[in-house]
């Protein structure tokens, strides 16, 4: 069979049609630099994990710091180390596979102007840079870590919260049919139920209702006792992390599992993450569409300290931790006999008492 120019070029376009319908980028990912992630993999080997984890955290950059992030600068590639370490594997376990890049996020003023006017098209706004660095991020993860139907997780926090939803939107491999869980995005704010369908529905990816449907989106955003500190938006999808409802039931602060907060302004070194049990309760507020928290008598004063360190999106991240596992669970059996696993299994039945042996009277 004899070529000429026409045929080769014929070919070339095919090739590059297909490259691009799988979703493969025709240039080098700069997410293969081990300098562009936070963690990537940790030390646990994908056969010893049941699930992956996609971390993005809240802004890293301090009030009046260059806009967008520049990580290879001095101090903020160990910032967001750290801050991923303290949200990920220091309360997911070690036998989770995490995954949290950099991305070119921009600093809290830029990101409050986005919340008050946002654009039709996510695109054209600063945050486009952090989505597309995700979407790079994410495709190189699919590529070269992830298998067929494996289970994965995505969390992100505040700002990154809403650059991993619009992400979601954008990344086909982001489905129920290729492993995908459930999306934690404490901070999301702006996006009703309605919206979420619409943009993920096809993907069977829907909002959660419950503590274990799979396939879904989960999030909130928090304010004080007295309703201040949150982007109030009555439409916004809200769902509760103490007892994974979507009414205006109370949760109380025995729900709360763990409280994680880093002050972002200090050294950026292990003393500045602070631990609580038990720090507060939560309950939905449907008129200002955000998670009312609810202090423990006395325990004021600690939960404005985390409030105004910026770090709320932590509040609940051993709920988190504790539900990714169950829903994981759901998940695989769900894949594997087709059935839902019942909210509470029951209990083995006692084992039946021995029946003591006869006595015989001693013959004397």
């Amino acid at each position: 069979m004899r070529w000429n120019f026409r045929d080769s070029l014929y070919l070339a376009a095919a090739l590059c049609l297909s490259l691009l319908s799988t979703g493969c980028a025709l240039h080098e990912s700069p997410y293969t630099k081990m300098d562009n992630w936070a963690i990537r993999q940790n030390a646990t080997l994908r056969h010893f994990a049941p699930y992956d984890l996609i971390y993005l955290p809240m802004t890293q950059l301090k009030p009046g710091e260059d806009s967008p992030m520049n990580w290879h600068k001095y101090g903020l590639a160990e910032r967001g180390y750290n801050l991923a370490m303290h949200h990920t594997t220091r309360v997911f376990g070690k036998r989770v596979r995490i995954f949290a890049p950099f991305v070119h996020q921009v600093d809290p003023a830029t990101y409050r102007d986005f919340l008050d006017n946002t654009p039709p098209d996510v695109m054209t706004s600063p945050l486009a840079f952090a989505v597309r660095d995700t979407l790079d991020a994410l495709n190189h993860y699919f590529r070269n870590y992830h298998k067929p139907g494996r289970p994965f997780v995505l969390y992100g926090q505040g700002q990154g919260a809403r650059i991993l939803y619009e992400a979601m939107k954008r990344c086909p491999n982001i489905s129920r049919r290729n492993g995908f869980v459930a999306a934690y995005l404490p901070g999301l704010v702006g996006i009703p139920v309605d919206r979420i369908h619409r943009d993920l529905a096809r993907r069977g990816i829907r909002p959660a209702v419950g503590e274990y449907d799979t396939s879904v989106v989960i999030a909130w955003n928090v304010c004080d006792w007295d309703g201040n500190d949150a982007a109030k938006q009555p439409d916004s999808f809200v769902i509760n992390p103490l007892n994974w409802q979507t009414d205006t039931t109370e949760a109380p602060a025995s729900a709360n599992r763990l409280s994680v907060a880093y002050d972002p302004t200090g050294d950026h070194t292990i003393k500045q993450q602070t631990e609580y049990q038990q720090l507060c309760g939560a309950v939905i507020d449907l008129d200002l569409g955000t998670l009312r928290l609810v202090p423990v008598p006395g325990r004021e004063q600690e939960l404005a300290q985390v409030i105004a360190q910026g770090t709320a999106h932590g509040l609940f991240t051993g709920n988190i931790a504790e539900n990714a596992s169950k829903r994981v669970r759901q998940f695989i059996y769900q894949a594997q006999w087709h059935d839902e696993i019942p909210p509470v299994i029951p209990s083995a039945p006692e084992r039946p008492a021995v029946n003591p042996p006869p006595t015989v009277p001693i013959q004397q």
